[in-house]
């Protein structure tokens, strides 16, 4: 398809089917970021759903933190789980169905045919490369349009897995490495660390994205890969890391990222309450001042203690207790940054989570008694 504009808007609305409509507000064209963006065909109102979207691919969540899922009906399963049939696929053992499933057949199939190092033990490699190896099952239509597809991913540690890969059908590689992307409309918006649009999924995987603020006729439709909470420490280290770029959008550019003051942390310097900040952001070895008596930390320190602040969180998150939380917040960290910085908003956004979602908590209970005790 190429770079078509035209054409590949007539594949997306022919795989979107039902969910696309005459009178959609967006078109696809040139990125001033690089490579294809979604503009506004009109003036998009805040919150207004600008479209809808079927994956051609569903496949597992491919973070390596991730607890593992059986790939027929996604229920978490133990890591010994694994396909009788020796793929090296995670699958339900207590649901005799899942491995002799038909959506499940063909590529258990493939891969037994490059015989799997590995038959006995879930191999994360191989599951992280699912997605892309189902796509060398598409029909040629969703096949085609996945192609047409901007994205980059990593293939190299899966192929490492098999015995008897087909190294000598170079078209299989290609196609292992082109696929790297599971919705398509998505995969043309431009991403940025102030996206304008949010997006979230249905039971059937169907995908809504929503204009957050409003959008003018002509403007281009962003998105993120990051999470929006991250400073930008941690959304520059994660994106190089993973999407091989350094993003230097306004909010990068911004030490306090427009006010919110996400990345600072807790002038060391007694009695004096200001926030560190970094004085180049885009320099990930720029040195840290407070906003105050311009006290300065050198970079390294810095990172030492996000890197230590960001273990003990994901140790407390894991736990799950939202107690535990609110007094690790009371006791500990909001000594050494201020309730803004990242790692205390995602902190109260999991008590939030928790405490909304568990009835105990429910009108008419001690929510309120919960809520007065949390850091400000």
């Amino acid at each position: 398809m190429g770079s078509n504009y035209g054409d590949l808007r007539v594949a997306l609305i022919r795989h979107l089917g039902t969910l696309h409509s005459d009178d959609y507000p967006w078109s696809l064209g040139k990125s001033g970021f690089g490579g294809r963006g979604v503009f506004a065909t009109r003036d998009i109102q805040t919150d207004e759903v600008i479209f809808e979207d079927r994956p051609i691919i569903v496949g597992p969540r491919a973070g390596r933190d991730e607890n593992v899922t059986c790939v027929v009906c996604h229920d978490h399963v133990d890591r010994s789980e694994v396909c009788p049939k020796g793929c090296g696929l995670p699958v339900c053992i207590t649901n005799a169905t899942c491995a002799s499933n038909e959506s499940h057949n063909p590529e258990c199939e493939l891969l037994r045919s490059w015989e799997p190092l590995k038959t006995k033990v879930v191999s994360d490699n191989i599951l992280r490369a699912l997605t892309s190896v189902r796509s060398l099952l598409l029909p040629p239509e969703p096949l085609a349009l996945l192609n047409s597809l901007q994205a980059q991913t990593e293939i190299n540690r899966a192929v490492a897995e098999f015995g008897k890969f087909p190294h000598n059908q170079p078209e299989v590689l290609k196609q292992l490495f082109n696929t790297s992307a599971v919705l398509n409309t998505n995969a043309f918006e431009t991403k940025l660390c102030i996206p304008n649009v949010r997006y979230c999924f249905d039971a059937n995987h169907v995908m809504r994205v929503q204009a957050t603020k409003q959008i003018m006729c002509g403007e281009e439709i962003f998105t993120s890969y990051i999470q929006i909470f991250w400073g930008t420490y941690s959304r520059r280290v994660h994106l190089m890391a993973t999407k091989d770029f350094m993003c230097n959008c306004s909010r990068c550019i911004d030490p306090t990222e427009g006010g919110t003051y996400l990345s600072a942390l807790r002038c060391p310097k007694d009695p004096c309450q200001g926030r560190l900040l970094p004085l180049k952001p885009l320099e990930l070895g720029s040195p840290w001042a407070c906003d105050i008596c311009s006290t300065q930390l050198d970079c390294k320190k810095v990172s030492r203690v996000q890197d230590v602040l960001s273990a003990l969180i994901i140790t407390k998150l894991r736990k799950g207790n939202p107690r535990l939380v609110l007094d690790f917040l009371k006791t500990c960290i909001n000594n050494i940054m201020p309730g803004t910085n990242q790692f205390i908003v995602e902190l109260k956004l999991f008590i939030i989570w928790n405490v909304g979602n568990d009835e105990k908590y429910g009108p008419g209970n001690k929510l309120s008694s919960f809520e007065s005790q949390a850091p400000r």
